[in-house]
């Protein structure tokens, strides 16, 4: 029988017992350090931001009402990289998740590789970089005849995230966006307000890190969208994973709202938003409007998966008029950075 008492007072375990310690203590310390560590001049990787936007146009922009009084100071990180994302044992343990057990399409292209597992009514595909999930589930679903509330189906999704083993301990979610949406003649699902016009709901959520919205460069709204059938069976699910490992660079004093205002009307920002919500697909050519008025302004932070880093933002939200009335939703993204920071 192991005798625990004789064991944890030899000499060796003693002294690996010590250095673990001493090890847990320096990892604390060089927390602390990296964390008010001031970012030098031309260290940073300039972030790679490309709009999704089919077809920007060039706009002057005036804030309603007064810039608010944001923090000063911001936390600036970095990602490694992990190279295993991509691997046999990472896609396969992924699709077990998913309750697929053959093996899947594989298509390695020049920008994204994907993976793809098809069933019956059922399709996953995986595509990277960044990792991302898009599950669909098109068995027949019943209406039910009274829906469950928007609180029971932001639980649902935080179960099913947990069940995939989506989530990371580097971020947290958010409390979750609840959305009514109808289907059109082409199966695009469209707000709606009553649930009797209603043949779906989403469930959309922000990563948070420091409490502030974590997006991806490429998708700037939620990188969690979840689609459920009115019976609460899932439907579909698109999910970029978060970063499992987030390390500080250190910390910068970060340009002001009116700076950003003033550097997004002198042509810098990318686009995050610009469609008419009443309709599918927006197209706008530079006639169509050359004005818009921001409405709310906030601080986020913006995984670039390409420069492995992350990065804090303005993201400006508000909207403008069409000649002919129709009013566009409008959302631009830029750095918080002062240009200084960045490597030539």
């Amino acid at each position: 029988m192991l005798n625990i008492k004789k064991v944890i007072t030899k000499p060796i375990f003693i002294i690996l017992a010590s250095l673990a310690i001493i090890l847990f203590i320096l990892s604390i310390i060089l927390q602390i350090l990296a964390a008010n560590k001031t970012i030098k001049p031309q260290t940073l990787p300039r972030p790679s931001l490309k709009t999704d936007i089919i077809q920007p146009i060039s706009l002057q922009y005036r804030y309603s009402g007064q810039l608010p009084q944001l923090t000063t100071k911001f936390s600036v990180y970095s990602v490694p990289q992990n190279t295993d994302q991509f691997q046999a044992p990472m896609i396969a343990e992924i699709g077990r998740n998913f309750n697929f057990t053959q093996s899947p399409a594989l298509d390695q292209g020049i920008e994204f590789s994907t993976a793809i597992f098809t069933k019956p009514n059922v399709d996953l595909i995986i595509s990277f970089p960044p990792l991302t999930i898009e599950y669909g589930n098109y068995q027949p679903a019943q209406r039910p005849k009274n829906l469950i509330d928007s609180e029971q189906f932001v639980n649902l999704a935080k179960s099913f995230l947990t069940a995939k083993n989506i989530l990371s301990n580097a971020v947290t979610l958010d409390n979750g966006y609840v959305q009514l949406l109808q289907t059109d003649q082409q199966g695009i699902g469209l707000p709606v307000s009553d649930p009797n016009l209603a043949d779906y709901v989403s469930v959309n959520f922000n990563y948070l890190l420091e409490s502030k919205p974590l997006v991806d460069k490429r998708r700037r709204d939620y990188p969690v969208k979840l689609v459920f059938n009115l019976d609460s069976s899932i439907r579909k699910a698109t999910v970029i994973y978060p970063p499992t490992q987030i390390d500080t660079i250190g910390t910068a004093d970060i340009t002001t709202p009116d700076q950003a205002l003033q550097a997004i009307n002198n042509g810098l920002g990318t686009f995050s938003k610009l469609n008419d919500p009443s309709i599918a697909y927006t197209e706008l050519n530079q006639n169509d409007m050359n004005t818009a008025t921001f409405n709310s302004v906030e601080l986020v932070y913006v995984y670039d998966y390409e420069s492995s880093s992350i990065q804090p933002f303005y993201r400006f939200q508000g909207y403008g008029y069409t000649q002919d009335g129709a009013k566009i939703e409008v959302g631009v993204i830029i750095t918080a950075l002062p240009q200084d920071l960045y490597q030539e």
